[in-house]
């Protein structure tokens, strides 16, 4: 096996569990869930024919598709589709649902991550040349939507990226779920099932459930603290939203501007030493990396590294979280004194 395929099939997870059927008042539905975490594609959406050749080996012809419904899929002109990447649920409804909602668990019952029917990613099976989509093959996502008849739900093993700053790059950390048992729940008009099903490592490897075990907390200690840094970003971003609003009509008021002012430079610092703020690509390149961002690399090392993380990225992790702390303390309590003195001022 080349070097290529094995980077492939060494990092594969294995999900399995045996089809069950189920009836009840207007719902059917039947699982099977089965996954490898295998095969190639995902690169920006185009209308182009590419190629694909690995070595001596037969080419083949195929459109890239990029990301649909969270799934990387490359469409293959004379070859099959790869398995999907990601944990397939089938479920058959009896008849049109108005409200139905996918809720993933961990196996302590926490949520991970719930769909609702317009989030749903879904595949219907209308014809059996898999084209009835109502949309060409090479554009993005299917027109079809969760209905009467067969449906497919593809959940990619992941928890969902951090939130969002508005007017920010987008900060990607959602990490892979560690091998262990998980639930899916799915509720149709107010009636809900949930069946169970396992994330297991693949039997080649040579790493032990505990060093998974120990990556996964880690990955989610991480994950935990760049959640927190952003909503402290938030938290600064509503306190200048407020002192706007206030400025809005009482801007005669000089030493309320002035307050609201150093109110303004006071978030400004901490959004700015937590993620680039310039409005240009070339403002934020030259910027200092941050500490989101900081974050943001561990976790790709996390995404590509196999085993557990070694010494050198808890040492980073370490470092950069403590700044965070201070930085994070030493804001909640000056802006706390700031903005009493603001409404203060305001009353």
């Amino acid at each position: 096996m080349d070097n290529q395929s094995q980077f492939f099939y060494s990092s594969i997870f294995k999900i399995s569990i045996s089809p069950k059927n189920y009836h009840f008042s207007s719902l059917d539905w039947a699982f099977k869930l089965i996954c490898e975490k295998s095969g190639y594609g995902g690169g920006p959406l185009s209308d182009k024919k590419y190629y694909f050749v690995q070595n001596t080996r037969p080419g083949h012809t195929f459109y890239e598709q990029g990301v649909v419904d969270g799934e990387k899929q490359r469409k293959f002109i004379d070859a099959g589709d790869s398995r999907p990447i990601g944990v397939i649920i089938y479920y058959l409804l009896s008849e049109d649902a108005k409200d139905v909602s996918l809720s993933i668990l961990d196996g302590q019952g926490n949520k991970i991550q719930t769909f609702s029917k317009e989030e749903i990613p879904t595949e219907r099976f209308p014809s059996f040349d898999a084209r009835g989509y109502e949309q060409d093959l090479t554009t993005g996502k299917p027109k079809a939507t969760v209905s009467q008849g067969l449906n497919r739900f593809i959940w990619g093993t992941r928890y969902p990226s951090v939130s969002s700053v508005p007017g920010r790059p987008p900060v990607i950390i959602n990490p892979f779920a560690k091998p262990g048992i998980y639930q899916v729940c799915l509720t149709v008009d107010g009636e809900t099932q949930t069946e169970s099903f396992e994330v297991q490592i693949n039997p080649n490897e040579k790493y032990t459930r505990e060093e998974t075990d120990t990556k996964g907390e880690f990955w989610m200690k991480l994950y935990g603290k760049a959640e927190e840094g952003i909503q402290t970003v938030l938290k600064a971003r509503e306190a200048k939203e407020k002192v706007a609003n206030t400025l809005a009509d009482s801007s005669d008021n000089q030493i309320l501007v002035d307050q609201g002012a150093k109110i303004n430079a006071l978030c400004d610092e901490l959004e700015g030493s937590m993620m680039p703020v310039g409005t240009t690509l070339v403002q934020i390149i030259n910027e200092r990396t941050k500490l989101v961002p900081k974050l943001t690399w561990l976790h790709n090392v996390l995404e590509t590294s196999e085993g557990p993380a070694n010494q050198g990225v808890i040492n980073v992790y370490n470092k950069v979280a403590s700044e965070m702390d201070e930085t994070m303390a030493s804001f909640n309590s000056q802006l706390e004194t700031e903005m009493a003195q603001f409404e203060q001022l305001i009353g």
